[in-house]
């Protein structure tokens, strides 16, 4: 979805669901200065509940959170009508193939591991007006630079 304003195109929404304060403020903070318009969240059931009114067109999801995991938000958020055209990014330190094959029976389109370049996360990013497969294609070309843990979830 694509918005026209006075200025030009709106900027894209992102939504960051993560725990650990410091780690939300500084993604949050980076893409606040790239342009993006940024909601942040701590917590699943918050994150939720602002999803209900909210449609961003990416999620940035930490997995390892208490309560409710990152898991548990993306397969809710896949519940709700119109969140099928959202991104949704695991951004969690996870990095075993376990864990990316719970992203994909979650409903992730990308599994990144932590630390990831800022350039790289801008890149994917700038690819969510395209679509989730453009995300996808975009996350296999960024898995194959060196220092980037980048796992595509396969065609749904």
């Amino acid at each position: 979805m694509v918005i026209a304003t006075a200025a030009g195109v709106a900027p894209v929404s992102v939504l960051t669901v993560d725990d650990d304060e410091p780690s939300n403020c500084i993604t949050s903070t980076l893409l606040k200065r790239w342009g993006y318009v940024v909601q942040q969240y701590r917590n699943g059931p918050d994150a939720l509940a602002w999803s209900k009114w909210h449609l961003p067109e990416a999620v940035l999801l930490d997995l390892a959170m208490p309560g409710m995991d990152g898991y548990e938000i993306a397969r809710q958020m896949r519940r709700h009508p119109g969140w099928n055209d959202v991104s949704l990014i695991a951004l969690t330190c996870y990095g075993d193939s376990r864990s990316i094959r719970r992203s994909l029976e979650a409903g992730f389109d990308v599994h990144v591991t932590k630390p990831v370049p800022p350039q790289a996360l801008h890149e994917l990013l700038d690819h969510t007006r395209l679509g989730r497969s453009a995300v996808r294609a975009c996350a296999a070309e960024l898995a194959r630079r060196p220092g980037v843990l980048m796992s595509t979830i396969g065609n749904r």
